[in-house]
């Protein structure tokens, strides 16, 4: 209840309580974590979330405890990666998968950070193709594919993804990534035009 009104210092302080009683239940630090972020206090989301996964056994958890740990071990790679710790991120997002495989935004954001560094790109490739199978009209998801398939120097099936980006994309997706995105590919392709368009919406957007 206190999550849905969005009381989250009320959150945190609940479930301090709730790991004083009950040091083993995961979903204490994962609302915990989840609340810190809300309020982008990175370094104590962080330390819960590594704490819970720290004091619970996950050797014979359930599909719901291994769905809350997959979520904790992606948001301690996010927070690895903004962080410049690059390879605990990706170490992160492996122990993410392995407690769930399809968590589809653990593998876009493994994918994506891979191919920003242009590090591994065929997994990445393998790994963003599976999200967008799961979510074929999310717009975040697209670009990452998009962009991917740009670093491999793959321009003509970029730009199929970055159209169907800009197809999906709303006010609430759209970002000035999005469009310096479109703009590189277009430019690849050899329509500076277009690219210089993309590069006019990228400045609007930030």
């Amino acid at each position: 209840n206190l999550w849905e009104e969005k009381k989250w210092n009320e959150v945190v302080d609940l479930c301090d309580k709730g790991i004083q009683y009950t040091p083993e239940e995961l979903m204490f630090y994962y609302f915990m974590g989840l609340a810190y972020v809300q309020q982008d206090k990175d370094a104590e989301a962080y330390d819960a979330f590594k704490r819970g996964l720290s004091a619970v056994d996950l050797s014979n958890a359930d599909e719901t405890q291994r769905t809350m740990a997959s979520d904790m071990y992606g948001l301690i790679g996010d927070i690895s990666y903004s962080n410049g710790k690059y390879d605990e991120a990706f170490g992160a997002y492996e122990e993410a998968l392995k407690m769930k495989a399809d968590n589809v935004q653990v593998l876009n954001n493994y994918a994506y950070f891979l191919s920003v560094d242009g590090v591994d790109l065929d997994k990445a490739e393998k790994m963003s193709a599976k999200v967008i199978a799961a979510e074929p009209k999310n717009a975040t998801y697209l670009d990452t594919y998009a962009w991917i398939l740009y670093r491999l120097g793959r321009y003509a099936d970029a730009k199929i993804y970055i159209d169907q980006t800009l197809k999906f994309v709303s006010d609430s997706t759209s970002s000035n990534t999005l469009y310096e995105h479109a703009a590189d590919i277009y430019a690849a392709l050899g329509d500076y035009g277009s690219a210089a368009s993309f590069c006019e919406k990228a400045v609007k957007q930030g």
